[in-house]
């Protein structure tokens, strides 16, 4: 639900001529920006010596997306449904 969501506010943010581009982007930090919480847990929990110090890792992350979405302007597009119909 989370990632139909988030394509679907995307489709609707992107601006028109740009999608491939932006969806291409999109893809590519998906599968960039998997490997970062494992790496933090990981690493929260060789610095901290202690299994549950791995949750600060997740915590890190979950905190810069926050920190990008909030920047995310929510202006709706319209979309000219006469022009995609043929009408």
């Amino acid at each position: 639900p989370v990632q139909t969501a988030s394509r679907s506010y995307l489709a609707r943010a992107v601006p028109e001529g740009h999608e491939g581009e932006i969806f291409g982007l999109y893809a590519t930090t998906g599968r960039a920006a998997g490997w970062l919480a494992n790496l933090l847990y990981f690493a929260f929990i060789t610095w901290l010596m202690h299994p549950k110090a791995g949750v600060w890792g997740i915590l890190v992350v979950f905190a810069l997306g926050l920190a990008l979405v909030i920047t995310v302007p929510a202006k709706p597009k319209v979309i000219d449904l006469t022009r995609t119909t043929g009408a």
